[in-house]
């Protein structure tokens, strides 16, 4: 989804979030009351466009999330190669501005309605999305008055997918899904 035609990654991601709300309309349509959204890496930022944008969300649960799409392509180790290819036509801040529509930072405070309760969680060892990226999302959404936990598990981002990590990411986002703080989460 992230690529260097920049109009593509914004056309991708828009697409993902309009196909996302499409499958809450369907819920909706069949009887569910509220929905919870789940992404990770990529899919964290698809989670967190259409929390902003879809009122039926109720939970959002962001696994890697970083404020700007921008910073992950300029800095992460799996991104080098869409970074060295959009790098001699635009600085990161000309990319940041270019992505602001599909970067979650952009909508900290759409994030920050009522009803809507959100966990981000950041890996200790990611060099694809750097855990100090992961802050200033934090940040942002409690500045604008989110609601928002902050979790830090203990592994990288491919590791995630593997046991024990993926079991500790399911229970602690099964948690706040359910009661909607996770365990040792920060207030």
């Amino acid at each position: 989804m992230a690529c260097a035609d920049i109009g593509l990654t914004v056309q991708t991601l828009q697409q993902a979030v309009l196909d996302v709300r499409a499958a809450i309309a369907w819920l909706l349509e069949q009887g569910a009351s509220e929905v919870h959204l789940v992404g990770a890496s990529l899919g964290s930022c698809v989670a967190a466009l259409v929390s902003a944008h879809e009122p039926a969300v109720t939970r959002c649960v962001a696994l890697h999330a970083a404020p700007d799409l921008a910073d992950v392509v300029w800095t992460g180790s799996n991104l080098g190669h869409v970074r060295d290819r959009i790098a001699p036509h635009m600085s990161l801040e000309g990319l940041r501005r270019a992505w602001v529509p599909v970067s979650p930072g952009s909508f900290a405070r759409r994030l920050s309605r009522r009803g809507l309760r959100m966990l981000v969680a950041s890996v200790a060892h990611d060099t694809v999305l750097l855990r100090r990226e992961t802050g200033p999302l934090v940040a942002m959404l409690r500045e604008a008055g989110a609601d928002v936990s902050h979790t830090v598990l203990g592994c990288g981002h491919q590791t995630l997918a593997w046991f024990p990590f993926g079991a500790v990411a399911v229970l602690q986002a099964r948690r706040f899904l359910q009661v909607g703080r996770p365990p040792d989460a920060s207030p």
